[in-house]
């Protein structure tokens, strides 16, 4: 039977001190048998053998202090993992309507994901012009553009008939909408083909 770190360590202990106490006492069965007490010299080898004893007893406290398997070590290091690529299609025909628009809502989660971006191609049909307003902007900025105030955009294509974009976008919420808000009566219809790309943490 194999026996633990910690009860080896114990029958070790208890060796040292059997063993320190057999030459105390042959010490002083030599001194008894020459006839004299035990003196000065005595005490000296008492207390180089108590010191004897406190060497070994800290010997071994150290010994089991560094007795920390590499597993045990292991698991107090923080998790590895891989970055996994996401890959997200979009195409569609949307049907926009006069004064109104279309969107996607976009999150982007700092914490779980990274290299986030969104490439794409649009075009647009019906009325005169048959153009269309694409635009992509966190939420707070789409409000400001999409009631007529100034606002900044990561993609603003003005109106247009077909276009292309290509935005890599930091941690955030965004909107990218497709307007025909300067329409008064026809509908628009709009051809998207877009991809989303990045990694995302399992």
């Amino acid at each position: 039977m194999d026996l633990s770190p910690e009860q080896k360590a114990r029958i070790f202990e208890e060796e040292q001190r059997r063993v320190a106490e057999e030459h105390y006492r042959e010490s002083v069965r030599r001194t008894l048998s020459a006839g004299k007490a035990p003196g000065p010299s005595s005490g000296k080898i008492l207390a180089f053998l108590i010191l004897l004893v406190i060497l070994t007893v800290a010997i071994v406290a150290a010994v089991k202090s560094d007795q920390i398997t590499p597993p045990e070590r292991s698991s107090l290091q923080p998790p590895t993992f891989f970055w996994k690529p996401v890959r997200k299609e979009i195409n569609e025909t949307l049907q926009v309507a006069p004064l109104n628009y279309r969107f996607y809502k976009l999150e982007v989660d700092g914490e779980r994901m990274r290299n986030y971006r969104i490439a794409g191609h649009f075009n647009a049909g019906g009325g005169l012009g048959n153009d269309i307003m694409v635009v992509l902007a966190t939420d707070d900025e789409f409000a400001n553009w999409i009631n007529g105030h100034a606002a900044s955009a990561y993609f603003n294509s003005g109106p247009k008939t077909t276009g292309s974009f290509d935005v890599r976008l930091p941690a955030g919420s965004y909107i990218l909408a497709f307007s025909n808000k300067t329409a008064i009566i026809s509908p628009k219809q709009v051809s998207v083909v877009a991809t989303i790309m990045y990694e995302e943490k399992p």
